[in-house]
């Protein structure tokens, strides 16, 4: 965990380099303390403790699996065995109807066991064996219920009441692993989000069981999130891009299984909207601390973790940085929109401490845009070799700087940026279809077929929609949008198609409206109270389902006014 402490050790490194800001010789490690002293007094990352305890449900069809798992494992986990089957076995617990519930590690398996014979009254006398017509009960009492028929003979002859033959009880057992040897089972709830191990993953449950220390690094805000869990549909880039299980979906939406995140930064660099946040660096607190460190054009920046920035300066001990200033940011965490912001404010070169991210789609993305703008030199680069690191003198090719510091959301900040470096370049009226991680695009609206629901604009939480009651007119921003494809699923019309690409043109940045309508007038009270496309949808409907004599006559009066006619009053009711 970061802290104060740790960051005074970088800080010592620090003085072990020499760093000139400009000519007016800023002491760049007093900003660099600024800044860093705001993303300590800005994080958001709560910290607990949580225990795995060595339970285990073992869910297999194969009795001889489960005997053995329990032989080599019982004692050494909390071992509770369910036999998957119609056939009863005395010594497991037997089911064939089962679900889980929860997450890692706190699971929940509801099962309904079958439990026909009460072994504490039996007294073995075999009367149940001789008389089963259907020869479902063997010498040890197990029961075959894919051959019973339920007669019911069996319950006949027991003296003791020792046998209930459709009896089932049901549990619900906490634990918090689950093993199987079923490859279908496992498949199946791994759809689900729940982590079944083999018996080949020993190793890997007697790793997690123990202690931890949570840390919540990764915040997720449904505020801005573009994925809709009622509709399953949306914007999915985070739940694709998690390879560890720690993202999953719920009915309120998108969910963080902190125990599980590694704190890898996928999600967060992919996620279109800012959604998902670093609690120690969002956004916002990014934007603040590149404006305290007032960096001067044309300067490189050294992007890294804690470790390799240390790393770094110990491998320069005692070498003179004029143009170059290591920053200790965890690239990993970085977004497209982070990226283009250090360009805009003129940063000349990003080099970043972490080869890991070599291959990433945003790194290709931003390297591929600015030079298609400027063409210029690759604006990120990775340093391999700390200490063969040297200087090279490269230009800004901006003729101004973004000092635009204020914010509101990532997308918003990211189309405010490209608009500035649009307006700075050349380039005019192309469509760029090729590397653009298909978060940028259009919508196309059939005027004829939209009534103006406004379904659309209801699920937009970016705000890339917009409805006007002033002019009953729907309107959309090209350069909010993620290209989620809500829109387009929700609209009952079908009149909203979605078409991908990047435009560099002055539109691309403007609020365009896409349909407006008359509103429509209460002839009772003269208020306004909808449009006549809506009035004239439901009215179609109705009276196509033969229901608007009953049901639609008063539709062209307000709520209030539909009321009185209806009760035939002229006061409110």
């Amino acid at each position: 965990m970061r802290n104060i402490k740790r960051y005074n050790n970088i800080e010592t490194s620090y003085n072990f380099c020499n760093f000139e800001i400009n000519s007016n010789q800023l002491n760049y490690l007093d900003l660099l303390k600024s800044a860093e002293a705001l993303k300590e007094e800005n994080r958001n990352v709560k910290t607990y403790s949580c225990r795995v305890k060595p339970d285990v449900v073992v869910l297999s069809d194969d009795d001889a699996f489960l005997k053995r798992f329990e032989d080599i494992y019982d004692g050494v986990f909390n071992v509770f065995l369910i036999y998957i089957s119609e056939k009863v076995m005395n010594d497991f617990y037997t089911s064939s109807d089962f679900e889980i519930t929860g997450r890692f590690p706190e699971y929940v398996v509801n099962v309904k066991i079958f439990s026909p014979i009460n072994l504490d009254k039996c007294v073995w006398c075999g009367k149940c064996y001789l008389v089963c017509p259907e020869q479902c009960i063997d010498l040890d009492l197990n029961i075959d219920f894919s051959k019973c028929t339920f007669c019911g003979e069996c319950e006949k002859v027991c003296e003791f009441d020792s046998i209930h033959i459709k009896q089932i009880r049901e549990l619900s057992i906490n634990t918090s692993f689950i093993v199987t040897d079923n490859n279908d089972l496992k498949d199946q709830f791994a759809d689900q989000g729940v982590l079944l191990f083999s018996a080949d993953d020993i190793i890997k449950i007697f790793e997690k069981v123990g202690e931890y220390q949570v840390e919540e690094l990764v915040i997720h805000e449904n505020k801005v999130c573009q994925f809709s869990p009622k509709l399953n549909i949306g914007c999915e880039r985070c739940l694709q891009t998690c390879k560890h299980g720690a993202l999953y979906v719920d009915d309120n939406g998108i969910k963080i299984n902190h125990l599980l995140c590694v704190g890898c930064g996928g999600c967060i660099s992919v996620c279109p909207t800012g959604a998902m946040q670093n609690g120690y660096l969002t956004d916002e607190v990014f934007v603040r601390y590149f404006q305290i460190l007032q960096l001067p054009k044309d300067v490189a920046l050294l992007l890294g973790d804690d470790d390799n920035i240390r790393k770094f300066l110990w491998s320069n001990y005692n070498k003179n940085f004029k143009n170059s200033f290591p920053v200790p940011v965890d690239p990993k965490f970085l977004n497209v929109m982070h990226y283009l912001f250090l360009f805009s404010i003129g940063v000349a070169k990003l080099y970043l401490l972490n080869d890991k991210l070599v291959d990433k789609n945003e790194v290709k993305f931003v390297n591929s845009f600015i030079r298609f703008l400027f063409g210029s030199y690759p604006f990120i680069e990775f340093v391999e070799k700390y200490s063969d690191f040297s200087e090279d003198n490269y230009e800004n090719p901006l003729k101004t700087k973004y000092d635009n510091f204020s914010f509101s959301s990532r997308r918003k900040k990211l189309a405010s940026i490209i608009r500035f470096l649009y307006e700075n370049s050349e380039k005019r009226n192309i469509l760029l279809k090729d590397n653009i991680l298909d978060i940028f695009g259009n919508v196309l609206l059939d005027k004829d077929k939209c009534t103006l629901c406004l379904a659309c604009v209801n699920h937009c939480k970016i705000g890339a929609f917009l409805a006007k009651d002033t002019d009953f007119s729907l309107n959309h921003n090209p350069a909010i949008c993620i290209q989620c494809r809500i829109c387009e699923n929700v609209c009952p019309e079908e009149a909203i198609e979605v078409a991908p690409g990047l435009l560099l043109a002055d539109d691309f940045f403007e609020l365009s409206t896409l349909n407006k309508d008359e509103p429509m007038v209460c002839p009772m009270c003269g208020k306004i109270f909808g449009n006549k496309k809506s009035y004239s949808a439901v009215k179609n409907k109705l009276s196509l389902a033969g229901l608007f004599e009953s049901k639609g006559k008063y539709l062209d009066y307000c709520e209030t006014c539909r009321v009185k006619m209806l009760f035939g009053e002229e006061k409110d009711v």
